[in-house]
């Protein structure tokens, strides 16, 4: 796995705080370490593009919620709410509700 020069240090840091010395020398097997260090990668970015995500599209939820409030989204009147409206029926926002 090639990873960046950025993502190194944070993914060399990830790896550090959650094996432990003590499970490398317990399981001496390069194989297995290197399977937890790449699981370990791999939770590490999920977590980095979920963050991303709600980066992204909390504010555009929210100003949709406040649009509705003020009775301002009673249609679709630009492509900015049908934007809006596509992120609230994705599949990925089914799991926050």
């Amino acid at each position: 796995m090639v990873l960046p020069v950025a993502a190194r240090a944070t993914a060399s840091t990830a790896i550090k705080s959650n094996i432990r010395l003590t499970e490398v020398l317990v399981e001496p097997s390069i194989c297995i370490n290197r399977q937890k260090a790449v699981a370990i990668i791999n939770m590490h970015m999920g977590m980095r593009m979920q963050e991303r995500w709600m980066l992204y599209t909390l504010p555009l939820i929210q100003t949709h919620m406040v649009d509705e409030l003020d009775g301002k989204g009673s249609g679709l009147s630009d492509s900015r709410d049908s934007d809006q409206r596509a992120v609230l029926h994705s599949p990925a926002m089914a799991s926050y509700k």
